[in-house]
């Protein structure tokens, strides 16, 4: 599914919104979709990976989406595997978004201390207006 999806968003630069969640797609084939949004498309304003079985692996892919993309405005990622290690990582991007208004990480293992840090960034920025644990 990671492949062909991948491959479909490539094509398609005017997507809004992307909710994938629910399906259990796993690390590797969506760390493939964020490629490809992040090289293809500069309008996406909302993707929702929330119970998508994904672990650290897709960490860096999202990382790096959250740090240069400037279109999207609402990230959900809640109910999957994603530990420290990567709210290390979407903290360090976070510093650099002014887009987000609106990230939901719940159910998932990121440090009270991370969650907290988040929260704080959030509300720093004065283009977010949320931050859903």
């Amino acid at each position: 599914v990671g492949p062909l999806f991948a491959s479909l968003l490539s094509h398609s630069k005017y997507l809004l919104n992307l909710d994938l969640s629910f399906n259990p797609l796993t690390s590797p084939a969506v760390t493939m979709i964020v490629n490809a949004i992040q090289q293809n498309n500069n309008t996406l304003q909302l993707l929702d990976i929330s119970n998508t079985e994904i672990n650290d692996e897709v960490s860096s892919s999202l990382s790096l989406l959250i740090n240069t993309n400037t279109s999207l405005s609402r990230l959900t990622a809640f109910d999957n595997h994603l530990s420290s290690k990567a709210g290390e990582s979407i903290l360090k991007a976070l510093s650099n978004n002014k887009t987000l208004k609106q990230l939901q990480f719940s159910g998932n293992h990121l440090t009270l201390e991370q969650e907290q840090a988040i929260a704080r960034l959030t509300v720093s920025n004065t283009c977010q207006q949320g931050f859903i644990v």
